[in-house]
């Protein structure tokens, strides 16, 4: 330790221009030091035409930015002595010392009270949107300056009079309800510098040392109040804090329950309102101060300064590594756009806040959810399917092993089937149950369940029996066509309703799809399909799917896609997750040919890699778990040039291998309630990401 050191100071003539200030600065910030030496450096810089840059760097051990202050207060003091011909007077200070003696007298019992009770029952940490950073990678120095407008400042300075509040509240209060806004949390804690002056210690407003310190802060908004109220519950918090502002962190996290105190936040919030601007601009000392600049470095991504002067200003300092600079840009706008909110509008409740600024909510509403395509919005499914088999009568539609089935035979025997169930009675958005395996002949009773005017519900054969019973009965379901009645009675034990099987072409001893017929009038927002949800967090619910919707998710998937005569799309899906609903109607409303495979197949990626070669397979789509169990890791699958990801999060690792093997690869997003998919992305050596809305669906972030 060093109990004394002697300031060395450099100066340096840069007069002529041989070198640059600014690459001196920089080097002198990443310098850093080593305590055993010294801890302070002072160099005076001649930058020409009378100007000189004064540039004092320090460890923060022994200095905080108030000492900064002083010292420099002082320093001007002495010049303006020694100008004038007059030697200074030694000025003494009151000694850090005192201050530190004041810190260890704390009452440990309620200084261990108040902090316990402080951080118990949270949420958890309020995040940044931070990039993940490796070892290492970390650089700092960028910055980002914000003027806050004056007529904000001035009306925040009278609401604080009114309001009987302080600054110091307004700020917390409103980067709380941002991380509030960021995170979905109710109760937020970030990182909060303090100046340590607010002490009962003579003289502490003189003390030159580090009195600052970083503890959490917290700022609760449960139960949707208003913003007012937010305001005055952080405002009465920091009341009850101060007295123990001094408390290190290292003693807090031993208070807390939520681990490590280096866990709790990742970013300080910083108000610097020291007496050192108007003193060292305005002061009548000699000499002209044109402008200064301070930056401190501190472990944290991103420290926000915040200057309180005749105006407000906002500084990030932070990491590149972990924060773009545009995420830095917007997060200073939404910060002063709620501070604007909880000055204008006190009574608005916190689940009407919006940061957004006019410019980024015109990028969401017409940029990012680009205009409707309003081309599929009156049509059916029946009518896609039968407008493309007019087109390409005798072009293959189903792929199913080594059997082939036209465009021509499949409206056949649709239309043949549908008369048959209408005769049996079956009425428009009626719902009926499907349970087949995987084959042609699932298609065709979807078709014509679509020609009929009633619903499908697709049910898989394999599903626990008390799952099937209950979806059945949840429907209303009075009618259940199968491939074979042997498959449904020992699926669906007790089932009451009506049972129909169905088979391809003579025999089976099912009804024969080759008989005749025309249905009723199905409009675009008639009952299309049923699915149900997994059911993990419950019973199983049930989701409706109008025709227009599936209309609209295939047209754009065959646009999106470049489906069309000619391609063949292979259907990895079963048919009750509702993906497969876009590589059905996708590929029979384009001319292409859908080509299915019996489940076994998927389980043998030798053999399926040799399916999907000798039918030239052009599309696949399924989810990453199977896609990286079926595609070979060291070599393309002849003729496959698309593959779909969704349903479940495709990692960076799986990406990158399918893309370095030339495939393009596209990420969909989307919940059953919006039919398939509410995103796309086509994926590049970038990170995963959700890309864009679909056609005629918009998409907002809350």
């Amino acid at each position: 330790m060093l109990k004394e050191k002697r300031t060395n100071w450099r100066f340096l003539d840069l007069s002529g221009g041989g070198q640059n200030p600014e690459e001196i600065l920089r080097k002198e910030r990443g310098a850093g030091f080593d305590l055993r030496e010294e801890a302070i450096r002072v160099s005076l810089l001649n930058v020409g035409t009378g100007n000189h840059q004064f540039v004092l760097t320090f460890h923060h051990i022994i200095l905080d930015g108030w000492s900064t202050g002083i010292i420099l207060n002082r320093l001007f003091e002495v010049y303006e002595e020694f100008s004038n011909g007059r030697t200074p007077e030694i000025h003494v200070h009151p000694p850090f010392k005192n201050f530190v003696k004041y810190c260890l007298g704390y009452d440990a019992k309620a200084e261990r009270e108040f902090w316990s009770d402080y951080l118990a029952r949270g949420e958890g940490r309020s995040l940044l949107p931070l990039k993940q950073t490796a070892a290492g990678e970390k650089k700092r120095g960028d910055r980002y300056r914000l003027s806050v407008d004056g007529g904000l400042w001035l009306r925040a300075q009278e609401e604080i009079k009114s309001r009987k509040t302080t600054l110091a509240a307004l700020l917390y209060c409103g980067w709380g309800l941002l991380l509030h806004y960021y995170n979905g949390y109710d109760d937020v804690v970030f990182g909060t510098t303090v100046s340590g002056r607010n002490v009962p210690v003579e003289g502490i407003e003189e003390i030159v040392g580090l009195c600052i310190n970083s503890i959490p802060c917290r700022v609760r908004a449960t139960g949707n109040p208003s913003l007012d109220d937010v305001l005055r519950r952080t405002a009465g918090a920091l009341r009850e804090r101060e007295p123990f502002e001094n408390t290190p962190l290292v003693r807090i996290a031993e208070y807390g329950t939520w681990g490590q105190a280096t866990q709790w936040f990742d970013h300080l919030l910083v108000l610097e309102n020291y007496p050192l601007e108007r003193r060292l601009m305005e002061g009548d000392h000699g000499l002209r101060v044109g402008a200064y600049d301070m930056r401190e470095v501190t472990h944290y991504d991103l420290t926000v300064g915040i200057e309180i002067r005749d105006s407000l200003e906002l500084e990030f300092e932070y990491n590149p590594e972990a924060l773009e600079p545009g995420v830095i840009r917007r997060m200073a706008g939404h910060f002063v756009n709620l501070l604007a909110q909880i000055i204008d509008e006190p009574e608005a409740r916190i689940d009407d806040i919006d940061v957004l600024s006019d410019a980024e909510m015109r990028q969401i509403i017409e940029v990012f959810n680009k205009p409707a395509n309003l081309e599929s919005t009156d049509e059916t499914i029946a009518s896609l399917v039968a407008i493309q088999a007019e087109k390409t009568p005798g072009a293959a539609a189903l792929v199913f092993e080594d059997r082939m089935l036209t465009y021509s035979a499949l409206e056949t025997h649709a239309g043949i089937l549908s008369a048959h169930l209408q005769g049996q009675g079956l009425q428009a958005e009626v719902i009926v149950a499907g349970l087949m395996e995987r084959g042609e002949t699932m298609v065709i009773a979807m078709a014509a369940v679509f020609k009929a005017g009633a619903a499908m519900m697709p049910l898989a054969p394999e599903a626990p029996s008390q799952r099937l019973l209950h979806m059945v009965n949840d429907a209303g379901c009075r009618l259940v066509v199968t491939d074979g009645r042997g498959v449904l009675e020992a699926s669906i034990p007790g089932f009451s309703g009506s049972i129909l099987p169905v088979t391809v072409g003579p025999g089976g001893g099912g009804h024969d799809v080759r008989d005749s017929a025309h249905g009723p009038q199905v409009s675009p927002g008639s009952l299309a399909f049923v699915f149900f949800t997994s059911g993990t967090t419950g019973a199983p619910k049930g989701i409706l799917v109008e025709h227009r919707n599936v209309a609209n998710v295939s047209r754009w998937y065959v646009e999106r896609f470049n489906i069309g005569p000619g391609r063949k799309v292979f259907c990895l899906s079963d048919y009750t997750f509702d993906p497969s609903v876009e590589d059905i109607f996708g590929a029979l409303s384009s001319g292409a040919a859908l080509v299915q495979a019996r489940k076994r197949l998927l389980f043998d990626p030798s053999a399926c890699c040799r399916f999907m070669e000798k039918h030239d397979i052009y599309l696949v789509n399924g989810v990453p778990s199977l896609l990286r169990e079926l595609l070979p890791a060291e070599r393309r699958v002849r003729g496959l040039k698309v593959i779909i990801s969704g349903g479940e999060p495709i990692d960076e690792g799986l990406k990158d291998r399918l893309l370095e093997l030339g495939y393009t690869l596209y990420n969909n997003y989307g919940p059953t309630e919006v039919t398939v998919d509410a995103c796309s992305a086509r994926l590049t050596e970038e990170a995963v990401n959700l890309g864009f809305p679909i056609d005629n669906v918009c998409c907002y972030v809350t």
